[in-house]
């Protein structure tokens, strides 16, 4: 199976999504399972070749399950319609994710929905060194692979000790820290999408170090 085949894939499961269809195609499921899986071999071993830094992560443990949790999401049909995979895995680093799915195909980075005590360390760090972050954030070249922080469900109001004046107010208001970069199938499946994914890891090493950081020494 190839990158095409692996889209294909998740397109009929999307489709026909039932434990009944999976079941009659497990063959198909587990071939574009290990095409992903070598894929994200290939991955780790571009990062770890490249960055002295990088955390080796085993494919089997980066990658996430294809069922939904329906036992809290009831509404959500039984299989999700991507395979994501968190890679650096490693004690208090922020995520770096891989998702292609049928909607979208993208690399993400940073805490998504940290708990609350991660949030007051990170929010604390923008306090006092909320220059730093936004010069991190306004560099061009990271500017304009990322865009902007990404908005999911910000507080409304200030976040409790924190002034509505406060010079980083707008970065305050955060609950989750990320950034992402979006992917056309045809990306994902060029033969040159490896060297992206450490172009993207690379532009994205400052901003994970900064909450990293954060969520260690504060």
């Amino acid at each position: 199976m190839g990158c095409t085949e692996f889209y294909s894939f998740l397109d009929k499961l999307e489709h026909h999504n039932s434990k009944q269809w999976m079941d009659n195609h497990r063959e198909d499921y587990h071939m574009a399972k290990k095409w992903f899986l070598q894929w994200l071999k290939d991955v780790d071993i571009a990062l770890q070749q490249q960055f002295k830094g990088y955390h080796k992560t085993n494919a089997k443990s980066a990658i996430n399950r294809i069922n939904n949790n329906r036992k809290y999401h009831p509404e959500k049909p039984t299989y999700k319609n991507h395979f994501s995979a968190n890679l650096d895995k490693a004690s208090n680093n922020a995520e770096f994710v891989i998702h292609l799915g049928t909607d979208i195909s993208f690399i993400a980075g940073g805490f998504y929905r940290p708990t609350s005590e991660m949030l007051k360390k990170i929010r604390k760090r923008i306090d006092t060194e909320g220059a730093i972050f936004k010069a991190i954030l306004n560099k061009p070249s990271f500017k304009n692979k990322f865009g902007k922080l990404h908005d999911i469900h910000p507080l409304k109001t200030v976040p409790r000790g924190y002034s509505m004046t406060h010079p980083y107010i707008d970065l305050l208001r955060h609950n989750s820290y990320i950034v992402m970069k979006t992917f056309t199938r045809e990306e994902v499946c060029s033969t040159d999408f490896i060297s992206q994914v450490v172009t993207i890891y690379d532009e994205m090493k400052e901003f994970r170090a900064f909450l990293k950081d954060a969520v260690i020494n504060d």
